[in-house]
Protein backbone atom coordinates (compact mmCIF):
# COMPACT_ATOMS: atom_id res chain seq x y z
CA UNK A 1 0.00 0.00 0.00
CA UNK A 2 2.77 2.40 0.93
CA UNK A 3 4.62 1.47 -2.23
CA UNK A 4 1.68 2.66 -4.31
CA UNK A 5 1.74 5.95 -2.43
CA UNK A 6 5.46 6.33 -3.15
CA UNK A 7 4.89 5.57 -6.83
CA UNK A 8 1.99 7.98 -7.07
CA UNK A 9 4.05 10.66 -5.33
CA UNK A 10 6.90 9.96 -7.72
CA UNK A 11 4.52 10.21 -10.68
CA UNK A 12 3.09 13.48 -9.42
CA UNK A 13 6.56 14.92 -8.88
CA UNK A 14 7.76 14.02 -12.35
CA UNK A 15 4.56 15.15 -14.06
CA UNK A 16 4.47 18.32 -12.03
CA UNK A 17 7.98 19.09 -13.23
CA UNK A 18 6.65 19.58 -16.77
CA UNK A 19 3.69 21.59 -15.47
CA UNK A 20 5.76 23.61 -13.00
CA UNK A 21 8.25 24.69 -15.65
CA UNK A 22 6.43 28.01 -15.81
CA UNK A 23 7.05 28.49 -12.09
CA UNK A 24 10.75 27.66 -12.53
CA UNK A 25 10.62 25.34 -9.50
CA UNK A 26 11.22 21.97 -11.03
CA UNK A 27 11.46 18.97 -8.73
CA UNK A 28 13.11 16.04 -10.37
CA UNK A 29 14.19 12.66 -9.11
CA UNK A 30 16.78 10.52 -10.73
CA UNK A 31 16.26 6.80 -11.08
CA UNK A 32 18.69 6.09 -8.23
CA UNK A 33 16.96 8.59 -5.95
CA UNK A 34 13.56 7.10 -6.67
CA UNK A 35 14.83 3.56 -6.00
CA UNK A 36 16.41 4.68 -2.73
CA UNK A 37 13.21 6.45 -1.75
CA UNK A 38 11.13 3.36 -2.53
CA UNK A 39 13.46 1.02 -0.63
CA UNK A 40 13.57 3.26 2.44
CA UNK A 41 9.79 3.71 2.66
CA UNK A 42 8.50 0.22 1.97
CA UNK A 43 6.74 -1.74 4.71
CA UNK A 44 7.30 -5.08 3.01
CA UNK A 45 11.04 -4.66 3.37
CA UNK A 46 10.66 -3.74 7.04
CA UNK A 47 8.47 -6.79 7.56
CA UNK A 48 11.01 -9.03 5.82
CA UNK A 49 13.74 -7.60 8.05
CA UNK A 50 11.71 -8.46 11.14
CA UNK A 51 11.11 -11.99 9.87
CA UNK A 52 14.85 -12.36 9.34
CA UNK A 53 15.56 -11.22 12.92
CA UNK A 54 12.94 -13.65 14.19
CA UNK A 55 14.64 -16.49 12.28
CA UNK A 56 17.97 -15.54 13.89
CA UNK A 57 16.46 -15.78 17.35
CA UNK A 58 14.84 -19.11 16.57
CA UNK A 59 18.23 -20.47 15.46
CA UNK A 60 19.80 -19.18 18.67
CA UNK A 61 17.07 -20.85 20.73
CA UNK A 62 17.54 -24.19 18.97
CA UNK A 63 21.28 -24.06 19.60
CA UNK A 64 20.72 -23.36 23.29
CA UNK A 65 18.45 -26.39 23.62
CA UNK A 66 21.34 -28.74 22.80
CA UNK A 67 23.33 -27.79 25.91
CA UNK A 68 22.72 -28.40 29.59
CA UNK A 69 19.78 -26.77 31.34
CA UNK A 70 19.76 -25.82 35.00
CA UNK A 71 16.53 -25.42 36.94
CA UNK A 72 15.85 -24.56 40.55
CA UNK A 73 12.58 -24.88 42.45
CA UNK A 74 11.90 -23.92 46.03
CA UNK A 75 8.91 -24.40 48.27
CA UNK A 76 7.83 -23.50 51.78
CA UNK A 77 4.80 -25.01 53.50
CA UNK A 78 3.30 -24.63 56.92
CA UNK A 79 2.46 -27.98 58.36
CA UNK A 80 -0.74 -28.36 60.35
CA UNK A 81 -3.65 -30.65 61.00
CA UNK A 82 -4.34 -33.50 63.42
CA UNK A 83 -1.97 -35.96 61.75
CA UNK A 84 0.99 -33.62 62.14
CA UNK A 85 0.10 -32.85 65.76
CA UNK A 86 0.19 -36.61 66.56
CA UNK A 87 3.54 -37.00 64.78
CA UNK A 88 4.99 -34.08 66.67
CA UNK A 89 4.04 -35.73 69.98
CA UNK A 90 5.60 -39.06 69.01
CA UNK A 91 8.77 -37.57 67.51
CA UNK A 92 11.60 -35.82 69.27
CA UNK A 93 11.79 -33.32 66.39
CA UNK A 94 9.42 -30.41 66.71
CA UNK A 95 8.49 -29.00 63.32
CA UNK A 96 5.74 -26.77 61.99
CA UNK A 97 7.15 -25.89 58.59
CA UNK A 98 8.51 -27.73 55.59
CA UNK A 99 11.09 -26.22 53.21
CA UNK A 100 12.13 -27.78 49.91
CA UNK A 101 14.86 -26.79 47.46
CA UNK A 102 15.50 -28.71 44.28
CA UNK A 103 18.33 -28.03 41.88
CA UNK A 104 18.29 -29.97 38.63
CA UNK A 105 20.86 -30.14 35.83
CA UNK A 106 19.67 -31.78 32.61
CA UNK A 107 22.00 -32.66 29.80
CA UNK A 108 20.65 -34.47 26.73
CA UNK A 109 22.88 -37.48 26.17
CA UNK A 110 21.00 -38.87 23.20
CA UNK A 111 18.20 -37.13 21.33
CA UNK A 112 18.07 -39.29 18.23
CA UNK A 113 19.13 -36.36 16.08
CA UNK A 114 16.13 -34.26 17.08
CA UNK A 115 18.18 -31.27 18.27
CA UNK A 116 20.49 -31.40 15.25
CA UNK A 117 17.49 -31.54 12.91
CA UNK A 118 15.89 -28.60 14.72
CA UNK A 119 19.11 -26.59 14.26
CA UNK A 120 19.25 -27.51 10.57
CA UNK A 121 15.60 -26.48 10.16
CA UNK A 122 16.28 -23.18 11.90
CA UNK A 123 19.28 -22.56 9.61
CA UNK A 124 17.07 -23.26 6.62
CA UNK A 125 14.47 -20.85 8.01
CA UNK A 126 17.13 -18.15 8.36
CA UNK A 127 18.32 -18.71 4.81
CA UNK A 128 14.74 -18.55 3.57
CA UNK A 129 14.16 -15.28 5.45
CA UNK A 130 17.33 -13.77 3.94
CA UNK A 131 16.30 -14.83 0.45
CA UNK A 132 12.77 -13.48 0.96
CA UNK A 133 14.24 -10.16 2.04
CA UNK A 134 16.43 -9.98 -1.06
CA UNK A 135 13.49 -11.01 -3.25
CA UNK A 136 11.35 -8.26 -1.74
CA UNK A 137 14.06 -5.68 -2.38
CA UNK A 138 14.47 -6.81 -5.98
CA UNK A 139 10.69 -6.70 -6.54
CA UNK A 140 10.52 -3.15 -5.17
CA UNK A 141 13.41 -2.10 -7.41
CA UNK A 142 11.73 -3.66 -10.45
CA UNK A 143 8.39 -1.99 -9.72
CA UNK A 144 10.09 1.37 -9.13
CA UNK A 145 12.12 1.17 -12.34
CA UNK A 146 9.05 0.15 -14.32
CA UNK A 147 7.00 3.00 -12.87
CA UNK A 148 9.85 5.49 -13.44
CA UNK A 149 10.18 4.62 -17.11
CA UNK A 150 6.42 4.56 -17.55
CA UNK A 151 6.30 8.09 -16.20
CA UNK A 152 9.10 9.18 -18.53
CA UNK A 153 7.28 7.58 -21.44
CA UNK A 154 4.02 9.34 -20.56
CA UNK A 155 5.83 12.66 -20.14
CA UNK A 156 7.41 12.29 -23.57
CA UNK A 157 4.02 11.34 -24.98
CA UNK A 158 2.49 14.46 -23.42
CA UNK A 159 5.27 16.62 -24.85
CA UNK A 160 4.76 15.10 -28.30
CA UNK A 161 1.02 15.73 -28.14
CA UNK A 162 1.63 19.27 -26.94
CA UNK A 163 3.96 19.89 -29.86
CA UNK A 164 1.33 18.50 -32.24
CA UNK A 165 -1.24 20.89 -30.81
CA UNK A 166 1.16 23.84 -31.05
CA UNK A 167 1.86 23.18 -34.74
Amino acid sequence: MKFKKVLSTLAILIMSSSIAAADSQIISLSLDESITLALNNNRSIEQSNELKENAKWILSRMRRLTGPTLSWTAGANRIGGEDYVNRRRSSSVNYNYSFDNNLRLNFPLYTGGRNENNIDAAKSGLTQAELNLENTRQQIKLQTITAYFDILHYRDLMNTRQEAVNI
